[in-house]
């Protein structure tokens, strides 16, 4: 059962991102926007990640390092927790949930890249519109 699930997230991951490489595409104009901030106007830090996952689902490397920097960053890391999870799933081992510290911990190194990220791009001009 854990088998099954394990391939149906890498599975649905994987579709997903196909997926959001078809309908995202990598420089519309804010009126075509899936995001409802952009589409008000609003940058935000996560400002261009959508595009960005979207070049990634074409394929488009370029595409997404220009639109969001972070986007190939979490998209890995994803992909390395997913594979880790395999790994040890096939190696019949219990996988240690993190705890509460060291996911806030996460999170927060996360929320730090993004808003640096975000501030510097605000500073010079650089936001993907």
């Amino acid at each position: 059962m854990r088998l099954a699930l394990w391939l149906a997230v890498g599975f649905g991951a994987g579709l997903g991102l196909w997926f959001l490489g078809q309908v995202a595409p990598a420089y519309s104009g804010p009126e075509q926007s899936l995001c409802l901030l952009r589409r008000a106007g609003i940058p935000c830090p996560n400002c261009g990640m959508t595009r960005a996952l979207g070049a990634l689902g074409r394929g488009d490397l370029d595409a997404a390092q220009a639109l969001h920097p972070l986007a190939v960053v979490f998209l890995t890391e994803g992909f390395i927790l997913w594979v880790f999870s395999g790994v040890q799933l096939a190696r019949r081992r219990h996988w240690p949930s993190p705890t509460s510290r060291q996911f806030a911990g996460w999170l927060a190194a996360h929320a730090v890249a993004l808003v640096a990220l975000w501030l510097g791009r605000s500073a010079t001009g650089t936001v993907p519109w």
